[in-house]
């Protein structure tokens, strides 16, 4: 980290800002589907759930989905709701398998419902970089996610949530370029890239949702220079925007820190839906 960075950061810190450092211990939390099964009521032409009996453990439901050109998992806190819910976006080489049960088990756990697709950027992809991370194709596969959400007859469509790492974090911003209907939004080793996609300065201005920013400051994959961008552009066009640096953190924060961040992600959830 360059120095001019490094007291970048501690001004903005010590000025008041929403941006904090947040020293943490590292804990490897396991993720847990729970289970209970009940029949979703489908409101969508074309949508089909699957239970996925594996994944249906104690009070959380899982199914498997797909609607038109996209597939992936989705979770339900057993009863009748209406619960809030989250679109899970995974990162590269991930896929929405493995982010459901790795971070969409804690969620539903908290009473959310739950979905993720497989993105462009999902596996072993053999599509072109352009359509990976924060591209149109990303943002249409998400919207989609939401669409499903709002059809759901258990889920509250006023409190629709968004969360993201890595590319799947770039996607986050770029589909909430695109909605506004996402009431709060959180990712995790991203930002702004300002280059070919839907993330850059020039559409932070079609952005509704509060976002919450988690970055470790050692991350060599996504430099926090890309968050500390997309902080500024949200401060600099008005949105609320908190951001929480992880002294230490490396581009797995999500995991090493899950015991941590996830009531954070949590709580800044609940605090931009309640109040409806």
């Amino acid at each position: 980290m360059t120095q001019n960075l490094a007291a970048k950061i501690q001004r903005i810190v010590s000025g008041g800002s929403l941006m904090t450092v947040v020293m943490m211990r590292k804990c490897f939390l396991a993720g847990s589907l729970l289970g209970g099964i009940c029949g979703p009521v489908l409101g969508l032409d074309g949508l089909k759930l699957e239970e996925n009996s594996r994944g249906s453990k104690g009070g959380v439901e899982s199914y498997t989905f797909r609607y038109e050109d996209i597939q992936g998992y989705h979770l339900k806190p057993s009863g009748g709701g209406p619960f809030p819910a989250v679109v899970l976006n995974h990162g590269k080489g991930g896929n929405s398998g493995v982010f459901t049960r790795q971070y969409g088990s804690i969620l539903a756990e908290s009473g959310f419902v739950t979905i993720a697709c497989d993105l462009t950027h999902a596996g072993k992809t053999d599509t072109g970089q352009k359509t990976w991370a924060a591209s149109q194709e990303n943002a249409e596969r998400i919207l989609k996610c939401v669409k499903i959400l709002e059809s759901l007859s258990y889920v509250d469509a006023k409190k629709l949530c968004m969360l993201g790492h890595s590319m799947g974090a770039f996607a986050t911003v770029g589909a909430c370029t695109q909605t506004d209907k996402i009431k709060a939004a959180a990712i995790s080793a991203g930002g702004l890239r300002n280059r070919d996609g839907l993330d850059t300065e020039a559409n932070v201005l079609k952005i509704t949702a509060p976002f919450l920013i988690l970055h470790g400051d050692m991350d060599p994959t996504v430099k926090i220079e890309l968050g500390i961008r997309f902080k500024e552009a949200m401060d600099k066009n008005r949105k609320t925007v908190e951001m929480k640096i992880i002294t230490g953190g490396d581009h797995r924060l999500l995991t090493n820190y899950k015991d941590k961040l996830f009531p954070l992600i949590i709580a800044f959830f609940r605090r931009h839906f309640d109040g409806d």
